[in-house]
């Protein structure tokens, strides 16, 4: 069964929360409002007022990807490069 957007940034934020909140404490939100969206899924980002140390990267560097039908995925952000976003999108809609 399909979800829709609102449903896809609940999914997402709350794994953000999971991720960020060591970095950023206690917040409203862990994401930006903007988004991306293929056929078959969304990405999500980290809020840029979230700085991650370069030696915490690894565990909190991320964007994340949810599915149409709710599968959530941590995937390398790429929303500084905007043609490598679009490819990536398409590619994780693709895998969906």
């Amino acid at each position: 069964m399909a979800i829709d957007i609102a449903s896809a940034r609940v999914l997402a934020e709350t794994l953000a929360r999971a991720c960020l909140r060591s970095l950023a404490g206690d917040r409203e939100a862990y994401l930006r409002e903007e988004h991306a969206e293929a056929p078959n899924c969304w990405f999500f980002f980290r809020a840029k007022d979230i700085s991650v140390p370069p030696e915490q990267s690894l565990e909190a560097d991320w964007a994340y990807a949810i599915s149409k039908w709710g599968d959530v995925r941590m995937i390398a952000d790429l929303s500084d490069d905007a043609g490598a976003l679009s490819t990536y999108l398409f590619v994780m809609s693709d895998y969906f």
